[in-house]
């Protein structure tokens, strides 16, 4: 299995006229989109981490970066058990940030609402990704308080679609795991109303990988 690599992206966006996103891991991009967080005084830090903690290994199959899309349903050759390789959405962990953009103006309560993930691949002949919209959720972002939660990176509708996709030989990519990069716009309002977004992104991998040790 690959390695368990994380990668994030630091959307900072200071009222009046700097608006700067960093690239805060090896082989990520930047990706500006930020809005709103000038009428909401508040500057959002996240950073999005592939896969799950171990004491979630049970529920997901979901270790780093490495998306298993092909389900063994014999895990241990015997025709006569039942053990199929646990096949389940691969999630993301994100740790989100809210800090005042000014030190004189308090910064309210931020109120996540939801998120859209759009997803690209530089590997040539790759199937492509549709993008996924969360339903209705509620996260709430306390000023100078780290929040996480766990999102969608992969659900398994869209694992199902890739390994149709690289099974009936409609796409070929030039690589056996192709790699992609998961765009994450979240997006809400602060308890006064104002809308905000931010962006964070981060790369997978895709293939046949061996969940059934879980």
């Amino acid at each position: 299995m690959k390695n368990n690599n994380s990668c994030f992206l630091v959307s900072v966006l200071f009222f009046a006229l700097f608006s700067i996103t960093l690239p805060a891991c090896g082989g990520g991009t930047g990706n500006p989109g930020s809005e709103g967080l000038d009428k909401t005084w508040g500057i959002i830090t996240a950073e999005i981490m592939p896969g799950v903690e171990v004491s979630d290994y049970k529920n997901f199959a979901a270790q780093g970066r490495s998306v298993d899309v092909f389900q063994n349903h014999d895990c241990d050759g015997n025709p006569e058990s039942n053990d199929p390789e646990l096949f389940t959405e691969h999630p993301a962990r994100v740790n989100i940030t809210l800090t005042p953009s000014n030190d004189n103006i308090p910064t309210a309560e931020h109120i996540i609402e939801g998120y859209r993930i759009d997803y690209t691949t530089e590997t040539p002949g790759a199937p492509p990704i549709q993008s996924f919209t969360s339903g209705s959720q509620t996260i709430v972002l306390k000023p100078d308080t780290e929040t996480s939660f766990y999102v969608v990176m992969v659900d398994i509708s869209r694992k199902i679609k890739l390994a149709e996709d690289l099974t009936y030989g409609q796409y070929q990519p030039q690589y056996q795991y192709p790699t992609y990069t998961a765009i994450y716009t979240f997006y809400g309002k602060d308890i006064h109303g104002n809308s905000f977004q931010t962006v964070v992104q981060t790369n997978f991998d895709v293939g046949d990988y061996d969940y059934c040790s879980l």
